[in-house]
Parts: C-alpha cells; sequence; structure tokens
C-alpha cells in the first residue's frame, strides 16, 4: 500500500486519499498513513461494548491469533481508540460508519457517537444493516429510513452526520461531491 500511494502521489499532489478499515490495525499503521499523506480515514466502529460487539463480529484475527465472543470485540474496541487516538495526534481526519443492526446495536449507537466524538472523529454516517441470505443477520429487518433519521438527529449532538449516504462506497472513494466535509470548523 505504502508503495502505490507514494506512486500515486509522485503522479498526482493534490489527490484526495480516503482510507476505509475496521481499525484493527490502525495502531500499528497510523503513522505510516500520515506520512503517506492520506487525508481521511473512515472507521467502521459498530459496537462501544464487548457484549455488544460479540453479537456482531464472530471472530478477530490479529497477527494468526483467533479471538471470539467478548475477548474478539474488546481487542477490536481497543485497537480502534487506540488508533483514533494516534491518527488525531498525526493530524488526520477520522470519519466514523457505523451499521445499525436492529435488535443488536441501535441502542449503543448514540454512546458510538459521543465515545468517537471524544476521541476526535469528524464526523459518522450511520447506515442501515442490509439483511443478506446466507449472513447471521439475514433473519433481521432492515432498520426503517425513520429510525436511521432518528438516529442521525440524536448523535449529532456529538458529531456532524452524513444524511446523504445509505448504502453507497461512494465515501470510500472519493466519490462526495463535498469531500472538504471533515475540515475543521
Amino acid at each position: 500500500v505504502s508503495r502505490t500511494l507514494s506512486m500515486i502521489r509522485e503522479i498526482d499532489k493534490d489527490v484526495f486519499f480516503c482510507l476505509s478499515t475496521n481499525g484493527l490495525y490502525l495502531p500499528k499503521y497510523a503513522k505510516e498513513i500520515a506520512a503517506l499523506g492520506v487525508d481521511y480515514v473512515t472507521v467502521t466502529v459498530n459496537a462501544i461494548t464487548s457484549n455488544t460487539g460479540a453479537h456482531i463480529y464472530s471472530f478477530i484475527n490479529d497477527e494468526g491469533k483467533k479471538y471470539v465472543g467478548e475477548e474478539a470485540a474488546a481487542l477490536l474496541l481497543e485497537k480502534q481508540i487506540e488508533g483514533l487516538q494516534l491518527l488525531g495526534e498525526y493530524g488526520v481526519k477520522v470519519k466514523i460508519n457505523t451499521v445499525a443492526i436492529p435488535g443488536v446495536n441501535i441502542q449503543e449507537i448514540p454512546a458510538i457517537a459521543r465515545r468517537m466524538a471524544l476521541l476526535g472523529a469528524k464526523l459518522q454516517n450511520i447506515l442501515p444493516m442490509l439483511p443478506v441470505e446466507g449472513t447471521g443477520f439475514a433473519h433481521l429487518a432492515e432498520p426503517a429510513a425513520e429510525e436511521i433519521s432518528q438516529l442521525r438527529n440524536v448523535c449529532k449532538q456529538w458529531m456532524p452526520q452524513m444524511q446523504h449516504c445509505n448504502r453507497c462506497r461512494a465515501d470510500a472513494v472519493g466519490a462526495l461531491a463535498n469531500p472538504c466535509v471533515l475540515e475543521e470548523s
């Protein structure tokens, strides 16, 4: 990745770099991400407690060691928090993606927004979970648009909320009309 980003920067000095991650390896690569001139990092944070996270993540593989249950969720959250702190120290802006999963994490999303804002995240995108056949959440109904809107209205007291992106990955590929929404106000 380092070589690729460096080569792109040589060709286009003004390119806007975005990186999306679950945050597991952010502490390990935060300094390199900043040195490469990544403009912002999107971190998917779906839980703020290990109990909730254990219902979302089947396992975490960290450096070849497999973690399951609450241990896995706690490890991921620890790495996400440490990574966000480091990115903040290096001046890299952070956006949080949170997938709203009915009956699993919806009640926790305001706490996610509050905690991530305290860690320096600049923007949150709450996305509705899309039931996909063959996955652990296939049996759940997609959250209603009104429910997502209500969550965004509650969470905006801690950080700005994306209102225009429900399921697309345009934010991950830099296709948003105004990528400067992460600028300090």
